[in-house]
């Protein structure tokens, strides 16, 4: 579908923040005078193409009625996913596309009430559910813009409702939240990362098997949270001892597929190492923090990491080391990372490029290392100035000062580092 209506164009050329509002009310009036998919698809791509996110994502704009009718449409089409027809994808996929713009990294206190008004309504969540729950068994066979489509809208909620307590605990985002562990515990789920190999590249609908499930999956934080998990420790992790074996016996031929796979598996993995009573778990799956540290002690990988702060081998570092970041907080298995680590590797790793693995690589020495072989690490300034950061950023962001995230983590190791004296104040290298 092209686009040829001269009104629009027009109407694009004189698009700002004085007149928007205008140019949605002659949006909706056409929409409703035509009622076309060919003009509501026109609508939509010139919106996407020609109006700034920032204006986009103004509470005027999100309030308005024209985007309560884009969500109208695509929930319909997401309800009859399964025979839907070619237009009728074609525009689907334009709807999230535009949704996903709008809202990533721009929910701010202004805006989040208009996000929620829009996005947080039955009909919408349970229209992803119904295809979340129906769609397992015949996925690799769905079109794959239906697929990427869904997997905008998961990445929409997984950024409307991390770090806000009373949208996660939202009753329907509770529902699809039980939905997609599902896929996560699912054979076809397994199948896919135990046959990976260096050859193979992931299709549309692997990717949201092995990617936008379990990522789903490892940022929810409802209050149910601690119950999914443990409903999938054992068989998860049994099954991940399997697939990280296979996979690290060819570490050195790791393509792109497999690095950003093993990504999304280490992110489940520190979810299921997130309370207690789910990272005891781990104490019967010992093999997979055998695997993580050959990861993490991989020469190729670390050359990456050493060189370039966003690629993907700096990425799957980061998710690896992140796995082993709450072990510290379990006796038995901090005494097993004691016995089994290599010091070098993370040495090494506080020289990456990425200052979220280097303080990863530091918060593992403190679990490791005496109180002198602490007093003896280089350049404390350095890592005091990374710790400082770190915090202040986490402060700021609802992603890691929430309940379980990543500060909390931060702040749980460096009181019990000082309980235990191994810090002085004049020479601590995390005092802040």
């Amino acid at each position: 579908m092209n686009l040829n209506s001269d009104y629009h164009h027009d109407s694009i050329k004189q698009i700002n923040d004085l007149n928007i509002i205008q140019v949605l009310n002659n949006f909706v009036e056409e929409w409703h005078h035509k009622n076309s998919l060919k003009i509501q698809y026109e609508i939509l791509n010139e919106i996407h193409q020609n109006v700034s996110t920032t204006l986009l994502s103004d509470p005027s704009v999100l309030n308005h009625d024209l985007f309560f009718l884009i969500i109208q449409l695509m929930t319909d089409m997401l309800n009859k996913w399964s025979i839907m027809e070619q237009q009728e994808i074609v525009c689907f996929k334009c709807i999230t596309d535009l949704l996903y713009t709008i809202i990533n990294k721009r929910i701010n206190e202004l805006n989040l009430e208009s996000f929620k008004n829009l996005l947080l309504n039955n009909t919408l969540v349970q229209s992803i559910k119904y295809f979340v729950d129906n769609s397992l068994s015949t996925i690799l066979d769905i079109d794959e813009k239906i697929v990427f489509g869904v997997s905008n809208l998961l990445l929409i909620f997984i950024e409307l409702q991390y770090g806000r307590e009373n949208i996660t605990n939202n009753p329907n985002l509770i529902e699809l939240a039980e939905s997609i562990v599902k896929w996560v515990s699912s054979i076809e789920y397994f199948n896919i990362l135990i046959n990976l190999n260096e050859t193979k590249s992931l299709t549309v609908q692997e990717n949201f098997l092995v990617i936008s499930c379990p990522h789903y999956f490892s940022r929810y934080r409802g209050k149910n949270n601690e119950l999914l998990t443990n409903s999938l420790c054992d068989l998860m992790l049994q099954r991940y001892e399997q697939i990280l074996s296979k996979l690290t016996s060819i570490l050195p031929d790791w393509n792109e597929s497999i690095m950003t796979a093993v990504r999304y598996m280490c992110y489940a993995l520190r979810q299921m190492g997130e309370h207690s009573s789910t990272r005891q778990h781990f104490t019967d799956h010992l093999t997979i923090i055998d695997s993580i540290l050959l990861i993490l002690n991989s020469s190729q990988l670390q050359n990456k990491v050493l060189s370039d702060e966003d690629n993907f081998e700096t990425k799957l570092l980061y998710a690896a080391i992140w796995v082993l970041s709450p072990m510290g907080k379990d006796p038995n298995l901090s005494a097993y990372l004691k016995d089994q680590h290599d010091i070098q590797t993370f040495h090494t790793l506080t020289n990456a490029k990425c200052q979220a693995l280097q303080m990863y690589a530091y918060k593992i020495l403190v679990t490791v290392m005496n109180e002198d072989d602490i007093k003896n690490l280089t350049d404390p300034r350095k890592i005091t100035a990374i710790f400082i950061d770190f915090i202040r950023q986490a402060i700021a962001s609802p992603l890691h000062s929430s309940a379980g995230g990543k500060l909390q983590g931060l702040l749980f190791n460096l009181k019990g580092k000082i309980e235990s004296k191994l810090f002085y104040i004049d020479r601590a290298i995390f005092y802040l």
